[in-house]
């Protein structure tokens, strides 16, 4: 059975006046919009895709910006009265959660930068 367990919503119809009066002088009979307000919600609602940078505490999101200024581990670590023994735990840790593998042939303080710019 077609529309069975859908909620029964009064649909939004578009002004007949404004798009019906272009519509009948180009010789076209008048359309009429419905949109369900429930689909609409949801698909606004709804992210787009996954923000790489969901899973780092507010303090790795704030030494990855100073990585991106391209601050060194100890100009970061003067900047946030801390060590810089701590800024490389939270570079290791950033680059954990970002799932950037330690490899010959990247640099993962620049993959780093850019998924903080792409977000």
């Amino acid at each position: 059975m077609r529309g069975a367990g859908l909620p029964k919503v009064k649909p939004y119809t578009a002004s007949r006046h404004a798009a019906g009066s272009y519509l009948s002088r180009a010789g076209v009979s008048p359309a009429i919009i419905v949109i369900d307000p429930t689909i609409v919600s949801h698909l606004l609602g709804r992210r787009r895709r996954v923000d790489p940078l969901a899973g780092l505490t507010e303090r790795e999101r704030e030494v990855l910006a100073l990585v991106a200024e391209g601050m060194s581990k100890r100009a970061i670590a003067s900047r946030l009265f801390v060590t810089e023994r701590t800024v490389e735990a939270h570079v290791t840790q950033i680059f954990l959660k970002l799932r950037l593998a330690e490899t010959p042939d990247q640099h993962r303080r620049v993959l780093a930068v850019l998924a903080f710019l792409r977000a």
